[in-house]
């Protein structure tokens, strides 16, 4: 079997290593994992059942790899997860219920992708998230009622965007945003 049996670990670092493809239950009986850094790697894709046993898990980084599209219960089975990173990828669609089951996610980072479009079906499941950046994507409209599962929302990043329709509501649910960032800050 080409898989991790590391009973105590509690945390994978395979950033930068070239990885292409990781399989269905490859890292598994890894019960302690609480975080894992995919990072700067060659994933294209991400297996059903991927990472299926890590009930522990709470952070994972896939940033700066080449995933293109995110489907359906991608990440449903790692119900403990609360920050996820996808930065610099190569994202361009995001399928209704891609993060289902999701409860506890508090960040997820979607920046530096080609997103064009923002709505409600993107971010079913993620209740209760705090923390959301889509700065840098190709985002021209944020659909009608696009946030609305998104009430506890209290950071939102679209910074470098090329938003150019904004339906009505888009931004109706969001009660509790503090921070609304649509352009980079300069320095003075």
């Amino acid at each position: 079997s080409n898989s991790f049996v590391l009973l105590g670990l509690s945390e994978i670092d395979l950033s930068g290593q070239n990885v292409i493809s990781i399989q269905s239950g490859s890292i598994s009986k890894c019960e302690q994992l609480t975080k894992i850094d995919l990072s700067n790697n060659q994933l294209r894709a991400i297996a059903s059942g991927f990472l299926s046993d890590l009930f522990l898990l709470d952070f994972i980084d896939l940033s700066g790899n080449l995933l293109h599209e995110l489907v359906y219960d991608t990440f449903g089975h790692l119900k403990s997860l609360t920050k996820i990173y996808l930065s610099n990828n190569i994202i361009k669609s995001i399928q209704t219920g891609a993060f289902v089951n999701l409860n506890h996610l508090k960040t997820l980072s979607l920046s530096f992708n080609f997103l064009r479009e923002v709505n409600s079906d993107m971010f079913l499941g993620l209740e209760n998230l705090t923390e959301l950046d889509l700065g840098n994507n190709k985002i021209s409209i944020i659909s009608y009622n696009a946030f609305e599962h998104l009430s506890l929302l209290k950071t939102l990043y679209l910074k470098q965007n090329l938003i150019s329709t904004i339906e009505p509501f888009a931004f109706s649910k969001l009660t509790f945003l503090t921070e609304l960032v649509t352009r980079m800050h300069s320095a003075i």
